[in-house]
């Protein structure tokens, strides 16, 4: 009606008998009205800030993890430990007058799946951080994606050392193998007096960092790495590579992979090896071990602080909700770091503000933030500054050395 108005208004001050000419400039006013008002509208809209029904602000994060696929339990795991952080941290009564919500993608350890997820949190959904992704492959994909769009982006699992340059958004509360592999290569030499190692990796991102971080370390030590092997990704049948390493006698050799260990400690005890066998902190897992019975004992292994059997209330309390909320699975590492990446962005939201720049500035300002896996502190890459342990099994079970 306020349209027709104008419109009726306009007319009567046309003098001309010249009717294009009205009409020129009958649909010129039209144009005009209606691109001032979709303006105002926008700016509107611009200045509203999304927020719950308490009327906080919504601190919206997406999470891209393995729910489905041969790593789907950690996917799991996590998932229950990012929505128990959420659950704490809104039933908290604080000044940050803020809401935290996740929304979940699934990336099934694809860097495929997980750059259309990235896209999906970004552009659909808009979050302004990221937890994930877990498998370094699918970090390294995601990560331009994340860094163009400056949305923070903090992984839980992924270690491979060249994401250490992936950009100032890239964070991520896990160690890198760069850590872990040249203290792995040190301890092995010092502590277990190895002279003789082999390498047997996984063909990817994470395989191929770390091996190449310890060859180089275990050598600078003094060390020889006898021989090099890799395997590729669900591989089951590791027998000709075995008889490979067992035919060159080392005295260690280096397991790095995923749940395919489970295949590789078992053909190794049917073709009678007699080495010590060393292995990554993704076997810091007794889930993993469980599966394993008795083929992996002896194996020493670098482990992330973190202690599922701690009598820490806050530990006891976050590993009886994820075994609960996940059917009875242990809470690994993994969710732990998860856990703690929310806990994380919440500091960050309290130091600087609920925008990603904000986020990213505060994670940069945390100082030996006190979370269940020890204390986290950033280096100026978005590395975490953490302690490490190192482990062996005895009897089926994981302990500490």
């Amino acid at each position: 009606m306020r349209i027709i108005c104008y419109v009726n208004n306009f007319l009567k001050f046309q003098k001309s008998d010249n009717v294009k000419l009205s009409l020129t400039y009958y649909c010129l006013f039209l144009l005009i009205f209606a691109f001032s008002m979709i303006i105002a509208g926008c700016s509107d809209s611009d200045e509203k800030k999304e927020t719950d029904p308490n009327n906080k602000t919504v601190v919206k994060l997406g999470a891209i993890l393995p729910e489905t696929g041969d790593l789907a339990k950690y996917g799991k795991t996590s998932r229950a430990a990012i929505e128990l952080a959420i659950k704490e941290i809104n039933d908290k009564r604080d000044r940050t007058d803020c809401y935290f919500e996740c929304v979940f993608e699934d990336d099934a350890m694809s860097p495929v799946r997980g750059v259309s997820a990235a896209k999906k949190l970004i552009v659909t959904d808009k979050v302004v951080a990221i937890i994930g992704p877990f498998g370094s492959g699918v970090t390294r994909a995601v990560a331009p994606i994340a860094e163009r769009a400056r949305v923070v982006l903090l992984s839980p699992g992924s270690t491979e050392p060249g994401i250490t340059n992936a950009g100032k958004f890239i964070f991520r509360n896990c160690l890198s193998d760069q850590y872990e592999g040249g203290q792995m290569s040190t301890f092995v030499f010092d502590s277990l007096k190895l002279r003789r190692v082999a390498i047997y990796h996984i063909n990817n991102a994470f395989g191929v960092g770390i091996s190449k971080v310890f060859r180089k370390g275990f050598q600078e030590n003094g060390g020889q790495i006898v021989l090099v092997e890799a395997f590729s990704e669900k591989c089951r049948d590791h027998r000709t590579a075995l008889a490979k390493l067992k035919s060159v006698a080392p005295e260690g050799i280096y397991i790095i992979g995923y749940d395919e260990m489970i295949s590789v400690f078992r053909q190794g005890k049917e073709l009678g090896f007699k080495t010590q066998w060393l292995a990554t902190s993704f076997l810091n897992d007794q889930y993993l071990v469980d599966q394993m019975g008795n083929d992996a004992d002896g194996t020493v292994l670098a482990a992330w602080v973190y202690d599922p059997n701690s009598p820490d209330p806050r530990i006891q309390n976050f590993a009886e909700v994820v075994r609960k909320q996940t059917g009875g699975l242990d809470p690994d590492v993994f969710s732990a770091n998860s856990y703690d990446a929310v806990y994380l962005i919440y500091q960050a939201v309290k130091l600087q503000g609920p925008t990603s720049p904000e986020i990213q500035k505060g994670l940069l300002d945390i100082k030996d933030y006190d979370g269940v896996t020890g204390k986290t502190t950033f280096d100026q890459n978005g590395d975490v500054k953490k302690g490490l342990d190192f482990k062996k099994i005895k009897n089926g079970k994981l302990q500490p050395l």
